[in-house]
């Protein structure tokens, strides 16, 4: 007999404010020893302490659960990032220095309150703008949103139904768009998904939300493909796996024994690179940035030719993510 599946869900409950706390306590714990220095506040502690002394430090109005929002904002803001690199059209660029004419459309939509201001949210049921920023330099808008992790904790079959029951965890999503009024470079970024790796449906979504104040028909895609060849022959990076397709549709991937290996390290694979030559199609790019005058440490990345989509991993800061994608787009140019 055919059994039908019923699903029961376990909802997340929470206390706001244990959330917030949790949220940015699963970060490096770093960041919140200097939220604490720079308000002359003891700092040196464990994260369990840690935990104790936020609370502490609210119950004494040494600081507000909305700054404790803050400061998850700009963690989250950069690394952990899937990212899309975009030209914008130069006229259109000119006219987004135009600090009237952002306003106009800012208030067209009701959104006056963000504008060069933030606004503390934590987890709201749908994407919504907390922070617009707009100078002689940048145009970027930022977004948080809820999302949702289901995790399978039980499964059994009563009479002719399959029951598996859920349990539903809360993540936090922040997604950032931003345009370089100099240049006219812009990006979206999109924090890494709780599951599934569906970004071009993630990219169509904000770009639908973003064009009720940005004229989404001026931006050009940087295509990346080409940039993954020149990368792997550039001495800028450790090259963990390149995947390419051939002339005549085969697969071909290079691939380094373990991390921190390089692949041209292995004679046998650089031969077989070598012997490859330009006949091939890049299709994935997993490097390693090497420290050098601005990054202090590695910086992994993969870059999808796909999509024309970057991954960013591990926590960065803005500065070494700025880094990589200015050379990303070097060699993509």
């Amino acid at each position: 007999m055919k059994k039908t599946e019923h699903i029961d869900e376990i909802e997340y409950s929470y206390d706001e404010l244990e959330l917030l706390i949790n949220f940015i306590l699963s970060h490096k714990k770093e960041y919140i020893q200097q939220f604490l220095k720079e308000r002359g506040l003891h700092y040196s502690y464990t994260k369990a302490l840690l935990k104790d002394k936020i609370y502490e430090g609210i119950e004494k109005e040494n600081f507000t659960k909305d700054e404790l929002i803050e400061l998850l904002d700009s963690i989250e803001e950069y690394g952990n990032q899937h990212i899309y690199l975009f030209r914008v059209a130069d006229n259109y660029t000119k006219q987004l220095r135009n600090k009237s004419l952002i306003i106009k459309k800012l208030r067209k939509e009701g959104l006056e309150e963000v504008f060069n201001n933030s606004k503390p949210l934590l987890l709201p049921d749908e994407p919504t703008i907390c922070s617009i920023v707009h100078n002689s330099n940048i145009f970027k808008i930022k977004w948080v949103e809820e999302r949702t992790r289901k995790e399978l904790i039980d499964e059994k079959i009563e009479g002719d139904k399959l029951i598996k029951t859920y349990q539903i965890h809360l993540k936090r999503g922040i997604t950032t768009f931003r345009v370089n009024l100099i240049t006219g470079d812009a990006e979206l970024m999109i924090q890494r998904l709780p599951s599934g790796s569906n970004y071009i449906k993630a990219k169509e979504e904000y770009l639908k939300y973003l064009s009720k104040i940005f004229n989404v028909d001026t931006l050009s895609i940087v295509n990346l493909r080409s940039a993954i060849t020149r990368i792997e022959n550039s001495d800028e990076v450790e090259r963990r796996q390149t995947n390419f397709e051939t002339i005549s549709g085969g697969k071909a991937s290079f691939k380094s024994r373990r991390r921190g290996t390089d692949y041209i390290n292995d004679p046998y694979l650089k031969k077989a690179r070598e012997a490859m030559g330009s006949n091939v199609s890049a299709e994935l790019g997993n490097f390693y940035w090497l420290p050098n005058d601005v990054l202090k440490r590695k910086i992994h990345t993969h870059i999808y030719a796909s999509d024309n989509r970057v991954g960013i991993f591990e926590e960065c800061t803005q500065q070494e993510v700025e880094y990589v994608l200015s050379r990303i787009r070097n060699f993509a140019s």
